[in-house]
């Protein structure tokens, strides 16, 4: 490190490459991204933050349809208030299917 070796500092010895480096990049988290002790699994945005359906529950065409006919057992699929609710969530749902 800065030109100089890398020592165990309770033996004095040499430390292995293998552990300088990782060292290394215990001190500086960032070059690497965020720690794995840290990380989420997951895509862009906050996707995961709401499960892996978003935060309505909802990720597909069909679950929306179904869910509508539920709330409005007389609301018509083709009316401009179910075509606002699906594109809502979608909008809320990155990976939103429409043709499943």
């Amino acid at each position: 490190r800065n030109g100089e070796v890398v020592r165990d500092p309770a033996t004095q010895a040499p430390l292995p490459v293998n552990k300088v480096v990782e060292t290394y990049f215990q001190e500086k988290p960032l070059l690497l991204g965020v720690p794995a002790q840290q990380q989420q699994i997951g895509g862009r945005g906050a996707g995961d933050a709401h499960g892996a359906k978003g935060p309505s529950g909802l990720k597909r065409f069909s679950d929306v349809e179904k869910l509508w006919k539920e709330q409005n057992p007389d609301g018509n699929v083709m009316s401009t208030e179910f075509q606002s609710y699906v594109n809502k969530v979608a909008k809320e749902t990155p990976d939103f299917d429409y043709y499943a």
